[in-house]
């Protein structure tokens, strides 16, 4: 009885400490943050731009941490730039921005 008592002080005094955090320490921390999410950061732009600009600022110096990924996608989603070329099942471009873009590594349509 004395280990369980022990086992949920711990895991109350964990969560209790994530929920105590600042967004920018879950950020830098090694341990996943459920709710620092792409929709929460997409919401920040526009809520708290101060952080955002900060945790985007931060991100780019340390894209590896792991709560970055949330933030990064959130950032190429609003901005539009996912840096991936769409191709249709011919092997051309999809013409997505208006431009005839055409894939010639494509030699062998008949």
């Amino acid at each position: 009885m004395l280990k369980k008592m022990m086992v949920v002080s711990v895991v109350m005094g964990v969560l209790l400490t994530a929920c105590s955090q600042s967004p920018m320490e879950q950020l830098q921390s090694d341990v996943r943050a459920d709710n620092l999410t792409s929709a929460y950061w997409a919401t920040q732009k526009d809520d708290d731009p101060v952080l955002w600009q900060e945790a985007t600022n931060y991100c780019k110096v340390h894209s590896a941490k792991v709560n970055c990924a949330p933030l990064t996608l959130s950032n190429m989603i609003s901005n539009g730039s996912t840096k991936m070329m769409a191709y249709g099942q011919s092997g051309d471009v999809i013409n997505v921005h208006g431009t005839n873009s055409v894939n010639t590594g494509n030699t062998n349509r008949h």
